[in-house]
C-alpha cells in the first residue's frame, strides 16, 4: 500500500511539473531580469508596432529539424522564435508568424530559396535561419542572422519591418572630405572599392545616402538630412546652402575636428614631407557662429585618467593620451537626449571642445561631455610629441563638451546675401552637378531649426567604433567596439528618420564585461607602463654615454671597442633582460590574481544555491516544528 502511494506521488508530481511548464508557456506575462532588459521589447518596438497601418507577415526559415548541429545554433533559433512571437503578442494581431522548417528536399526549402534565404554548411547538414517579411506586395529580408549578431536582434527585426512598410526611403545628404561611403563605382570597378565605413553602412539601411560634393555650390534637392563630416576648403555658396537649409528646418549632423588623424595619415601615405603638414583641422566658423557655437579648431583636449590603448590607422594598437572614453557611469552622457539615453560608452580621438557662445539665443544642450580632469592643449603638438609631452603640455583642466545638440530660431550667417557662385573643376569626385539654388534667401528660421555639432571625426571611422569580422557561417559582419556606431545611426535617426528605432540601438548583449578583471589588467598595465618609462629614461642616458664613447674610439681610429664600450653594452642588455624579467613576472602576478579571482568566484557559484537551500530547509524545518508543537497538557 505504502509503495503504491509513492508510486501516485512520483506521477503526480510529474503531471504537476507538465503542467505547470505548460501554464508558463502559455501565460503571455513575462518577467525579464537581465540587466538592460535585453529580453524585453524596447519602447521603441512597440510603438513602431502600433503605427502599422497594414498586417505584416513574417516567415522565420529556421531548420529546427536538423541533424549534428549544435546545440547552441539551436537555442539560438529559438531565442529568435520567442521574440518573434512577442512581437505577434504586440502587435495586436497586425503581425503574423510563420515558422518554417526547410528540411532538404522539400517544397519549403525551394520557398526558402527563392525568397533569398541563404544557408549555411555546417559540418553535417545545410541549415536557414532568415527571415522574410511581407506587407502587400512589397518583401524584405534577413537573409541569415549571424549568432554573432545577438546583442542586435531586436533593432534588426524591427528594422525589417520598418522597412517593408516604407514606400520611399528618406535622403541623407553626404558631404564629407574623409571617404565614409565611397563614391559609386563602375561595375567591373566595385570589387576594387572599399567599403563604406560601418556607420556610413548604417546609415544606408535606412536612408538613402546621396554624396554631395565638397566644392560643389548648392546641395541636391529634396534632402531629408545633411551630415557635414571634417568641412575643408567648402565654396562660400556651399556653406550658404547649409545655413538656407537649416533656416529651412532641414536637420544637420555636423562633425568637425581639430586633429583628424585620418587626413594625417592619408598625408603620410601619400608621402608629403615633415614641413609640409596636411591639412587635418576642419571648421565651419561662419555657420557655428550664427548658431551660436563655440568652438577652437586649434586645440584639442586630453584625459590623463581616460586613455585608450586604441587601433590606429595602420591596424596596429596604439596607446593615446587624448583618445577619450566617455562613459555613461561617469555621469558624462546625456540621459535626457534619445540619441544617448540607450548608451554606456563613446570613444573620441583627439577630439575638440564646444560650448555656448555668450549672447546667443540658441539653446545648447550638451550630449557627451568629459570627466573633470581633461585638459586642452595646441592641437599641432600631436604630430610629433608622445604620450608624456602631451600630458605635460595640457592645461586649463575641467569637463568639456564634445557632442552637443542646438536648436532654436537661427539667424543667417549671410546677412548680405548669397555669395558669388564658384567654379569648382569640371568632373570632381565624378558625381553629378546640384540643380543651381532657387528660391527667396532667408534671414531666420522659418520655425525651428535642429543641429547636432560633434567636435571630432575619427569616431566615426571603423578603427575606433567597430570591428569587422567573418562569422563562423563565413558571412561579413561587424561588431562594435563601444556605442560610437549606435551614436552615429541614433543622431541620424533623431534629425531625419523614425524615432521608434533608436531605443533600439543600444540593447547590448548577453555577453558583461568583467570590470574586476578589467581593473586588474589596467592597473598591471599602468604599473608596467611606470617601470619601462623609467627604463627608457635610463636608456636614454645610456645611449648618450655610448655615443660619447664611440666619438672617443673614432677619434682614437680604434676598431675595436674599447673595456668601456664592453662594458656599456653588457650594462645595456643587463637592463633589456631586466625588463624581459619584470615584464614577465608582471604578467605572472596578473594571471595570478585573475586565476584566484576566477577560483572564488567557481567556488561561490558552486556552494550558494546549494547552501541557500540548506538554509531554507532548516528554516522550514525549524519553523514547521514550532507551528506543530503540541499544546501543554492541563
Amino acid at each position: 500500500m505504502k509503495s503504491g502511494n509513492k508510486l501516485l506521488t512520483i506521477v503526480l508530481l510529474i503531471v504537476g511539473l507538465l503542467l505547470v511548464n505548460y501554464l508558463a508557456s502559455s501565460i503571455p506575462f513575462r518577467a525579464d531580469l537581465t540587466d538592460g532588459n535585453i529580453y524585453t521589447l524596447s519602447p521603441g518596438t512597440r510603438s513602431l508596432l502600433g503605427k502599422l497601418e497594414e498586417p505584416v507577415v513574417i516567415d522565420f526559415y529556421f531548420s529546427r529539424s536538423a541533424n549534428a548541429v549544435p546545440i547552441s545554433f539551436k537555442n539560438f533559433g529559438e531565442r529568435i522564435e520567442e521574440m518573434l512571437r512577442q512581437y505577434v503578442r504586440a502587435s495586436g494581431g497586425r503581425v503574423t508568424l510563420n515558422v518554417i522548417d526547410p528540411k532538404p528536399d522539400t517544397l519549403e526549402e525551394e520557398a526558402a530559396l527563392r525568397a533569398g534565404i541563404a544557408s549555411r554548411t555546417l559540418p553535417a547538414s545545410q541549415v536557414f535561419l532568415g527571415l522574410v517579411a511581407t506587407q502587400a506586395d512589397k518583401t524584405r529580408n534577413i537573409t541569415f542572422i549571424a549568432p554573432e549578431r545577438e546583442g542586435f536582434l531586436e533593432y534588426d527585426i524591427s528594422q525589417l519591418i520598418h522597412e517593408v512598410q516604407q514606400v520611399e526611403r528618406p535622403r541623407l545628404g553626404l558631404l564629407s572630405t574623409i571617404t565614409l561611403s565611397p563614391p559609386p563605382q563602375a561595375p567591373m570597378q566595385q570589387q576594387n572599392s572599399p567599403p563604406p565605413q560601418v556607420s556610413a553602412e548604417q546609415w544606408g539601411r535606412t536612408f538613402e545616402i546621396v554624396l554631395v560634393n565638397p566644392i560643389e555650390n548648392a546641395l541636391p534637392a529634396d534632402l531629408d538630412l545633411l551630415v557635414v563630416v571634417h568641412p575643408r576648403n567648402l565654396t562660400a555658396r556651399m556653406q550658404y546652402a547649409i545655413d538656407q537649409f537649416a533656416l529651412q528646418g532641414g536637420p544637420v549632423l555636423l562633425a568637425v575636428d581639430p586633429a583628424s588623424i585620418y587626413s594625417r595619415f592619408q598625408g603620410q601615405s601619400a608621402g608629403l614631407v615633415e614641413a609640409v603638414s596636411p591639412a587635418v583641422s576642419s571648421d565651419l566658423p561662419r555657420l557655428l557662429q550664427a548658431w551660436g557655437v563655440a568652438y577652437d579648431p586649434t586645440k584639442f583636449i586630453g584625459d590623463p585618467e581616460s586613455t585608450l590603448n586604441s587601433t590606429g590607422p595602420t591596424g596596429l594598437p596604439e596607446a593615446n593620451i587624448a583618445a577619450i572614453r566617455v562613459e555613461k557611469s561617469r555621469g558624462v552622457i546625456s540621459e535626457d537626449s534619445q540619441t544617448t539615453a540607450q548608451l554606456s560608452e563613446l570613444w573620441f580621438v583627439e577630439a575638440g571642445s564646444l560650448g555656448p557662445l555668450p549672447g546667443a539665443t540658441t539653446t545648447f544642450t550638451p550630449l557627451a561631455q568629459t570627466g573633470t580632469r581633461v585638459g586642452e592643449a595646441e592641437a599641432s603638438i600631436l604630430e610629433v610629441a608622445t604620450n608624456t609631452e602631451i600630458s605635460r603640455q595640457l592645461s586649463r583642466f575641467g569637463r568639456r563638451t564634445v557632442a552637443a545638440l542646438v536648436t532654436g530660431s537661427f539667424r543667417t550667417a549671410f546677412p548680405e546675401g548669397p555669395p558669388p557662385v564658384e567654379a569648382p573643376p569640371e568632373g570632381a569626385l565624378g558625381l553629378p552637378p546640384p540643380p543651381p539654388l532657387t528660391g527667396p534667401s532667408l534671414t531666420e528660421s522659418t520655425g525651428t531649426s535642429t543641429v547636432v555639432v560633434v567636435a571630432d571625426t575619427d569616431w566615426l571611422l571603423d578603427n575606433y567604433s567597430a570591428q569587422r569580422i567573418s562569422t563562423i557561417f563565413g558571412t561579413a559582419d561587424f561588431v562594435p567596439i563601444n556605442d560610437n556606431v549606435a551614436f552615429a545611426a541614433n543622431l541620424a535617426e533623431f534629425l531625419g528618420g523614425s524615432q521608434d528605432l533608436i531605443s533600439l540601438r543600444g540593447k547590448g548583449s548577453t555577453l558583461r564585461p568583467f570590470e574586476v578583471v578589467q581593473s586588474l589588467r589596467a592597473a598591471a598595465n599602468q604599473q608596467y607602463e611606470q617601470r619601462l618609462a623609467q627604463l627608457n629614461d635610463d636608456r636614454e642616458r645610456l645611449g648618450e654615454v655610448l655615443s660619447q664613447l664611440q666619438a672617443r674610439n673614432e677619434d682614437q681610429f680604434m676598431l675595436v671597442p674599447s673595456p668601456e664600450v664592453e662594458a656599456a653594452m653588457a650594462t645595456y642588455r643587463g637592463q633589456l633582460a631586466d625588463l624581459s624579467r619584470q615584464e614577465r613576472e608582471i604578467r605572472a602576478e596578473l594571471r595570478e590574481e585573475i586565476d584566484s579571482l576566477e577560483r572564488r568566484m567557481l567556488a561561490i557559484n558552486l556552494t550558494a544555491t546549494p547552501l541557500l537551500v540548506c538554509l531554507f530547509g532548516i528554516w522550514f524545518h525549524r519553523h514547521r516544528r514550532q507551528s506543530v508543537k503540541p499544546a501543554p497538557s492541563r
